[in-house]
């Protein structure tokens, strides 16, 4: 009798171990085919994988963690549909829904919280990769303080003309246009200074871009009615 009991707890125990990596067969077979979006070759493939060696192999055993399994069924995945893409995304719906399904039940809720766990590490590892490999590089900036004017003589005529051009209610772009030495920079400093000291926003750039380059898009991104680039 006692050798009787002891044989029906054995075969008691084997098929509570059968019935829940059946349990769990099924619910992996079905967080495919919902991760899978209608896509069968996808959906039919994955759960062939499933079959052929790797729920036995990656799934059963103990002491194989979300990450190696998840690697390698990828892995798989990818020798077999090398034309597909993001299959890296297919299969993290699919263990998403794995996770969300394991949780009701009792017998697998531990392994969905390890799922779930994993797949926050893998959402925040790309972010946290990119911040290492982007290194931080100081931003350049091409304004300067307006330059002194001390020299600005017998310009007034064309500085009456800057005025009354500032005074068109039309956006508009000027160009200050001559030969080199007749005093363009400390007429603009000049006209600079007095915007500045009546309201206007005033931004004095030296760089070496061209124009299309550099001063059309600053304009573009003054988003004020008083701003003036030199």
């Amino acid at each position: 009798m006692g050798d009787d009991g002891s044989l029906v707890g054995e075969m008691i125990k084997s098929a509570r171990y059968k019935f829940r990596f059946h349990l769990l067969w099924w619910h992996y077979k079905a967080a495919l085919k919902k991760a899978a979006e209608g896509k069968k070759e996808l959906a039919k493939t994955a759960i062939q994988i499933l079959r052929e060696g790797f729920f036995d192999k990656f799934v059963k055993p103990k002491g194989i963690s979300p990450e190696k399994e998840f690697a390698e069924f990828l892995r798989l995945l990818r020798d077999r549909l090398p034309q597909v893409e993001g299959l890296g995304e297919f299969l993290e719906r699919a263990y998403h829904e794995l996770a969300t399904s394991l949780e009701g039940d009792e017998m697998w809720s531990d392994r969905s919280k390890e799922i779930a766990e994993f797949l926050q590490r893998r959402r925040e590892e790309p972010r946290e990769a990119l911040r290492e490999e982007q290194p931080i590089v100081p931003a350049t900036s091409h304004f300067r303080p307006i330059p002194n004017h001390d020299n600005f003589l017998d310009r007034q005529s064309e500085l009456e003309q800057l005025r009354a051009w500032l005074e068109e209610e039309a956006p508009k772009i000027g160009v200050l246009v001559g030969i080199g030495g007749q005093g363009k920079t400390y007429l603009a400093a000049k006209f600079a200074e007095e915007c500045q000291q009546n309201g206007w926003q005033v931004r004095w750039a030296e760089q070496p871009l061209t124009t299309d380059e550099f001063l059309l898009p600053s304009l573009t991104r003054c988003n004020s009615a008083t701003t003036l680039t030199l």
